[in-house]
């Protein structure tokens, strides 16, 4: 199946770029990553991602170069890890500017982790926000 391009606007200058992979793909899973795609001219993109007790988790790829930084901010969630082109990454992503080492496909693997375990399987779905500026 070929793959289809999604574009859907976010707000002033900022886009997102989805793939849609087939009827077996959940946008936003690790198997099917959210593209990330900066306007040109833009160092900034925002996000969300709906997740619950069913979709505890969420990623996103997007490109970028070695010596380049990463800042990512956005609602407070548990684990926030980085995986490089290379496949290494971080094992805790800091909210704050990280130095990219590499130059490539980024992604970003945002989860609930142990705190999901807390919640009932009939609480309803939250939206997180995040804005990741790479310059």
């Amino acid at each position: 199946m070929k793959p289809i391009e999604l574009i859907f606007a976010l707000g002033a200058g900022v886009f997102f770029s989805g793939v849609a992979h087939g009827a077996g793909c959940q946008p936003g899973n690790e198997k099917c990553p959210l593209i990330l795609k900066m306007k040109r001219g833009s160092d900034t993109i925002s996000f969300s991602c709906m997740l619950s007790s069913a979709k505890p988790g969420c990623a996103a790829a997007f490109e970028a170069r070695a010596g380049q930084v990463a800042t990512l901010r956005g609602d407070p969630i548990a684990h926030e890890n980085l995986v490089f082109p290379s496949g290494d990454g971080t094992d805790e992503l800091e909210l704050g500017p990280y130095p990219l080492p590499e130059t490539g496909t980024y992604t970003l693997k945002l989860s609930y982790g142990a705190s999901m375990m807390s919640r009932d399987a009939n609480d309803r779905p939250a939206k997180y926000r995040w804005t990741l500026r790479v310059h």
